[in-house]
């Protein structure tokens, strides 16, 4: 009886340690879905990324706090018309994202966590105009960008889990692109939105 006693004892007075003990710090994830432009012709396309944080709780605290850095990348395709001749083209859009940010993961019950992220960065923007044989009009450029997601996370193991995602991100262009240069009435503000199914492993 003593013997279960202090074991009892044992038990509960290391349990507070152990939580600390299994904590982690460090996340690495991938992912990948569906991210299309908000208020253009263009079609959507594949998106994927990747990103690495740091972080944790306070003690009596549950959210979850998260600095990361991470890179996303999406391809956009479409028929541009040519305003004075009716002449159609094809467009090729790409943007890869550069960003820092900071991420909150709140306590949903059971497995389940809400994720919050907010993100500053820049992203390469790529734009080609197919114009059947001739030359094909290329425009490239560097613009900041802001960056909003939210989603759900399952914690299925210690080490990893998966989540939904959904992001919002403005990219600020440049108005006098090739696009609008070459008068095809595509008219991309620079606004996405992407959802992503994604895969962490906790360190």
């Amino acid at each position: 009886m003593r013997t279960c006693a202090f074991a009892s004892f044992l038990f509960f007075s290391s349990a507070p340690a152990f939580a600390r003990e299994r904590g982690t710090h460090l996340f690495a994830e991938v992912g990948g879905g569906y991210s299309a432009p908000v208020a253009s012709d263009l079609d959507g396309g594949l998106a994927l990324g990747a990103a690495l944080g740091v972080g944790g709780k306070w003690r009596g605290f549950p959210p979850r706090f998260y600095l990361l850095g991470g890179t996303r990348w999406a391809s956009y395709s479409g028929v541009a018309v040519q305003t004075p001749t009716g002449r159609a083209y094809d467009l090729d859009v790409s943007d890869a994202e550069l960003y820092g940010g900071l991420r909150v993961l709140v306590p949903a019950g059971w497995i389940l966590r809400v994720s919050l992220e907010g993100d500053l960065g820049t992203a390469l923007h790529d734009e080609t105009v197919w114009r059947g044989s001739d030359p094909p009009l290329v425009h490239s450029e560097w613009a900041p960008l802001f960056a909003l997601s939210g989603g759900i996370q399952a914690r299925w193991h210690r080490r990893a889990s998966v989540g939904l995602r959904v992001t919002y991100s403005w990219h600020f262009l440049d108005p006098d692109r090739v696009t609008r240069a070459a008068g095809t009435g595509v008219d991309d503000e620079g606004a996405r939105t992407a959802i992503e199914l994604t895969h962490t492993w906790h360190f």
